[in-house]
């Protein structure tokens, strides 16, 4: 077992990130739209400045939270080539196949921020893999698609070898991460190019994500607004997850904060329209962008019940079984 200790830098990164989003956003002549425009994508009354700072705060909880907490070492294995390619496993000591959470996060992150939320998911029964990729604007788009469908072909193929049942996924991811986890479930072509067999992932559940590039209250917001356009490369319709929906993707629980002052809530409300019956649709009220998932680690955090009981309903454990959803 390990014990974070104060060396655990990475929520640092992303505190900066956060906190010099608004700070940045004044400096460009797009600030003066995105204050004027975007508050009504916002429930809160309160200026955007105040909602990034409170989304600050939960990440600097989550900071000094983390060293107190006990979580297993990581078994860290490449999945490709490339340096970056690699993905951490966690585990707890048994000779059971879990079911497996498949997590890829943020923009300014890495995989060791999967670890606010490892502590509650192995204690509900699963085998949690946190994965690196490639991304923009250092890589290309399509190779960031690439890193999350080889990874997860690695998991599929080899995570039976670490106490995992390859037949039983969930897919989730936080901000840019949901967007590629959408991508990961709906992304038929990659399925075939890859040779990913769909129906071992049982449910997916992305956070805080921005799935439809048709959007154009994506581009108000100058935290994402270069990134999205990067992303469009070659085209807007394949980096959407909304233009891959077949109808025939597995359930989902969309979780996206009624306050989020980054993502506009309406690529939530898209993607549900898209899929329909095959998708529940949580806009969460006093949630922006961040706390939703950096807040995980709160006794009251409400995505995590309603992630528990999504879970205990499509990929039901010993430890979490199956209940009214």
């Amino acid at each position: 077992m390990k014990i974070l200790t104060l060396k655990f830098l990475l929520p640092l990164a992303v505190i900066l990130f956060f906190a010099g989003a608004i700070s940045q956003a004044i400096e460009n002549p797009e600030f003066e739209e995105y204050e004027r425009t975007y508050p009504k994508y916002v429930k809160s009354n309160k200026p955007l400045s105040v909602l990034n700072q409170k989304d600050v705060q939960a990440i600097r909880k989550a900071e000094n939270d983390l060293p107190f907490k006990i979580l297993p070492f990581p078994l860290t294995m490449p999945y490709g080539n490339f340096e970056i390619q690699k993905l951490d496993i966690f585990r707890k000591s048994n000779d059971i196949k879990n079911p497996v959470i498949f997590f890829i996060h943020a923009g300014a992150e890495d995989k060791t921020t999967v670890d606010v939320a490892v502590p509650e998911w192995l204690n509900l029964g699963y085998l949690v893999v946190s994965i690196n990729h490639r991304a923009v604007p250092k890589s290309t788009f399509p190779e960031m698609v690439e890193d999350c469908n080889l990874a997860l072909k690695w998991v599929m193929n080899h995570i039976q070898n670490y106490g995992g049942d390859p037949t039983r996924i969930a897919v989730t991811g936080h901000s840019c991460g949901a967007h590629l986890a959408a991508l990961l479930v709906t992304d038929t072509q990659s399925h075939k190019k890859y040779g990913i067999d769909i129906s071992n992932i049982k449910c997916w559940f992305p956070m805080s994500g921005f799935y439809d590039m048709g959007l154009p209250e994506n581009l108000l917001s100058p935290t994402i607004k270069s990134y999205i356009q990067a992303i469009c490369v070659p085209s807007k319709e394949a980096a959407s997850p909304v233009a891959l929906v077949t109808g025939k993707e597995p359930p989902c629980l969309i979780l996206h904060g009624a306050d989020d002052w980054c993502v506009p809530k309406t690529n939530a409300i898209s993607l549900y329209n898209k899929l329909r019956g095959g998708a529940t649709l949580a806009i969460l009220d006093g949630y922006m962008h961040a706390n939703i998932f950096y807040a995980y680690l709160e006794p009251d955090h409400e995505p995590a019940r309603l992630i528990r009981k999504f879970l205990a309903t499509h990929l039901p454990t010993p430890q979490n079984p199956p209940q009214e959803f």
